[in-house]
């Protein structure tokens, strides 16, 4: 089975996309992250992956600005910035379970359904 390949985008590349890049990585996807303002989104990304997980619908936009061709790829989580690596307030489960559980939703976990275990052990 192909490894999917996903790129998950938010706006500097610091929080919300890295922390997604590196749980999904080691769940045995391929993935990648980038920004909108920083570290970013190229098109060589917008080629390699088989969808792009945008934190939030403005993030979508900046996207296709650039790369409009890229529409079909995108999906978003509106999953807002609340979220701070290396902050106690920050809450990783909370963002994982959120993260995982509008996945599901959207159907890009069909085929994963071991990872829906891993949201149990967080």
């Amino acid at each position: 089975m192909n490894k999917e390949k996903i790129v998950f985008v938010c706006t500097h590349n610091i929080c919300r996309s890295r922390l997604a890049q590196e749980f999904f990585a080691e769940e045995g996807f391929e993935t990648k992250s980038a920004g909108i303002l920083d570290n970013f989104i190229t098109a060589d990304m917008i080629k390699w992956a088989d969808k792009i997980v945008a934190m939030e619908a403005f993030h979508k936009q900046a996207i296709l600005d650039r790369f409009p061709h890229a529409e079909e790829k995108i999906v978003v989580l509106n999953i807002p910035d609340v979220y701070c690596r290396g902050n106690p307030d920050l809450e990783e489960p909370e963002f994982l379970l959120a993260l995982i559980g509008r996945m599901n939703f959207l159907g890009l976990l069909k085929g994963h359904e071991d990872l829906l275990h891993a949201v149990g052990e967080l």
